[in-house]
């Protein structure tokens, strides 16, 4: 029979079966060789090595629970220990701004584009679709700089702390809520992000219909969709600082007001079902950030304290080195125990200097930490060169490649951040307008046709360019062959075609002015060359960021 390796752990009914070959091999020696023969033929060809549980895997623990289950009681640990490593770790705070630079950068502007065909079918004119973008346009450049209820952001900066939050905390709570209180704003609708924490259970609060649970501060239904938000009024972490609140010190906040607009918006990347809260993006990470900041300070310190020893005086006669000790009292005479350039030193008979040679860092350091950021890196879905700004090793094609990587991640990021977020609150600022008569839309009042005038375009930041002359050129080809056209273009540089075509407009009217006829002058532009050379194309240095300044 064959002997269990070391280490090796058998469950229940292996030690059954293994029980009972013995004990038929004292009567049948044939059968119980046959039995184990097929026992471990059988295991042999189902069996999962990533199952198995021989002395390589004994201490490998894993766990079977909910998304839930193995995520709430371990999520406040996680936020805490990804703030801490975002406070104090370089590589951690690089990863978030490189993040938020090229997801959200200037900010991600909207552009009315409603659906005009359902609009037409609902019988509104042409005239009436192109008043309400003018109007649309106008009223929501002038909510930007009141969109946040504390007024210490405006919209773009609302955008960046949310995504800023969901990153760093794993999720950010948006509420929509309204200012009356407050003349000078444009409009009374403004947004309060709420930080994690404050969404919690209160303590002794119990679910008051059967089939409801709460789980860290949001209710759920017998479907598992959240039905209500518990919402502490102040941070449970602020603690120096903490005002006192009269009356109750929780508010609940539904999901949705009976009209339909959202009372309260969860935004988290979903990464399992019935998972109700989001975790940090560093969670897979947060050992190796530890552990590497930790390495790098103990080198560092190696370093600094080889380098505090410069020279060492040897002496050969150790007895006459402690009698000059012992002897020495001159008040005029003092060791020189500093260096500067130049100087010459005088020695003892017997005394020798040698220099101090110091090896930290060693040559294996750098291969080793860049190793391990570049595990740091793909654990965030991102390649090194975007995290860490370093071009030194890559050419062309490689640069390319890698930023082509790094727009996949950023742009779900930008999509989920357009429809969570900042396509809600602009629907709601719309409605408000309408509601007060500032924009004219007939039958806005229709769910169906509201959503028909709402739509827009958001464009996000530029990526910028690699190569200028390459990527203008395939942007011209990919025109001329029908495969783009210059709205796609302009959108990809963070622009309108339509702004740009109005300025080209205006720039070509002027400049017949001033030269009082119709012909081209000096290093005017045609018409044909509208979209790409509004912008001088900027050019990359070897070694730099190519997504910098985004």
């Amino acid at each position: 029979m064959k002997k269990r390796r070391r280490g090796e752990r058998l469950s229940l009914l292996e030690r059954a079966g293994r029980g009972l070959d013995a004990l038929i091999g004292v009567f049948s020696p044939r059968s119980a060789f046959y039995r184990s023969s097929f026992r471990a033929g059988i295991k042999a060809q189902t069996a999962y090595r990533g199952a198995g549980s021989d002395r390589i895997f004994e201490n490998w623990f894993s766990t079977s629970g909910s998304a839930d289950e193995d995520l709430l009681n371990e999520l406040p640990t996680l936020r805490e220990r990804t703030r801490e490593i975002n406070r104090n770790n370089p590589i951690a705070s690089a990863i978030i701004d490189s993040i938020v630079d090229n997801v959200v950068g200037k900010g991600i502007t909207p552009q009315a584009q409603p659906d005009a065909e359902m609009l037409r079918e609902a019988g509104v004119s042409d005239g009436d679709i192109r008043k309400f973008i003018g109007q649309a346009e106008r009223e929501f450049e002038n909510y930007i700089a009141w969109a946040d209820s504390t007024l210490r952001c405006d919209f773009f900066q609302l955008q960046r702390l949310i995504e800023r939050k969901e990153i760093e905390d794993g999720e950010s709570f948006i509420v929509p809520i309204m200012v009356t209180n407050e003349p000078w704003r444009s409009l009374e609708r403004a947004v309060e992000v709420v930080e994690a924490d404050r969404i919690r259970t209160p303590f002794g609060l119990e679910p008051k219909r059967p089939g409801v649970a709460i789980r860290s501060g949001i209710e759920l239904n017998r479907r598992g969709a959240p039905i209500r938000y518990w919402i502490e009024k102040a941070h449970p972490g602020d603690r120096q600082w903490a005002v006192k609140k009269k009356g109750k010190q929780f508010m609940a906040r539904r999901p949705y007001l009976p009209d339909g607009t959202p009372g309260i918006i969860h935004f988290f990347h979903q990464k399992r079902p019935g998972q109700s809260r989001g975790y940090p993006l560093f969670a897979p990470a947060l050992p190796l950030f530890k552990l590497l900041d930790e390495v790098i300070e103990a080198e560092v310190v190696s370093a600094r304290v080889q380098a505090c020893f410069s020279a060492f005086v040897k002496k050969v006669n150790a007895f006459g080195t402690a009698m000059n000790r012992s002897t020495f009292n001159s008040s005029t005479e003092e060791r020189e125990e500093t260096l500067s350039p130049g100087m010459i030193e005088y020695l003892e008979p017997g005394e020798e200097v040698t220099f101090g040679n110091p090896t930290r860092p060693g040559n294996t350091f750098e291969p080793f930490v860049l190793r391990i950021m570049l595990v740091i890196g793909a654990a965030c879905g991102l390649p090194y060169e975007i995290v860490f700004k370093d071009f030194s090793r890559t050419n062309y094609s490689s640069a390319r490649a890698s930023k082509l990587e790094a727009r996949r991640m950023f742009t779900c990021r930008q999509e989920a951040l357009i429809r969570k977020f900042c396509a809600p609150i602009r629907n709601l600022v719309l409605e408000e307008a309408w509601l007060k008569g500032r924009i004219d839309a007939p039958g806005f009042g229709d769910p169906k046709l509201r959503k028909a005038w709402t739509e827009a375009i958001w464009i996000p930041p530029s990526w910028g360019w690699v190569d200028p002359v390459k990527e203008v050129e395939a942007s011209i080809r990919a025109i001329d062959a029908g495969l783009s056209s210059k709205t796609i273009e302009a959108r990809a540089l963070g622009r309108r075609f339509e702004v740009i075509a109005e300025q080209k407009a205006r720039e070509n009217k002027l400049e017949t002015e001033l030269h009082g006829d119709s012909s081209p002058a000096p290093g005017r532009s045609t018409g044909q060359d509208t979209l790409l050379n509004d912008q001088e194309p900027e050019t990359v240095p070897a070694g730099a960021d190519p997504m910098e300044g985004q």
